[in-house]
C-alpha cells in the first residue's frame, strides 16, 4: 500500500476542480495516468484499478471523446478499442511495451473511425 506525501503527493491527484478549468477544443489523444472509470479491466490488472481519478477521467473522456488514451498506472503493455477510442496502457518504461510512437497507432485510429 502507498502513503500520502511519501510515494504519491495528493495535490498531483487530477480532480473535479481540474477538470472545470479545461478548455473547450477539441481533443484527439489524451495521456493520462490511469484509465478512465467505466472502461473493461483486464484481469491481469485488477489489484491496481484503484485510482483517485478515474471517475474524473470518466468525464474527460465523454467531454473531448478521443480517438487515443495513452496510460501507464498498471505497468503492463496492453492494447484495446471501445466506443471509437484506442486505448494504450504502458509497461514500464524500459521493459518492451514501455515506450508507445503516435504514427503506430495511425492506422489503428483511421480503421476505426
Amino acid at each position: 500500500l502507498r502513503t500520502a506525501w511519501v510515494d504519491w503527493f495528493p495535490h498531483e491527484v487530477f480532480g473535479y476542480d481540474d477538470y472545470e478549468k479545461l478548455p473547450d477544443v477539441e481533443v484527439d489523444i489524451i495521456v493520462a495516468h490511469t484509465l478512465p472509470d467505466g472502461v473493461p479491466l483486464h484481469s491481469r490488472l485488477a489489484q491496481k484499478w484503484h485510482d483517485p481519478s478515474r471517475g474524473v477521467l470518466k468525464r474527460v473522456r465523454e467531454k473531448y471523446h478521443p480517438s487515443l488514451w495513452f496510460c501507464g498506472h498498471f505497468h503492463v503493455p496492453w492494447q484495446f478499442s471501445l466506443k471509437g477510442c484506442h486505448f494504450v496502457v504502458l509497461n514500464s518504461a524500459y521493459e518492451k511495451g514501455g515506450i508507445a510512437f503516435l504514427d503506430e497507432f495511425d492506422a489503428i485510429v483511421r480503421q476505426e473511425k
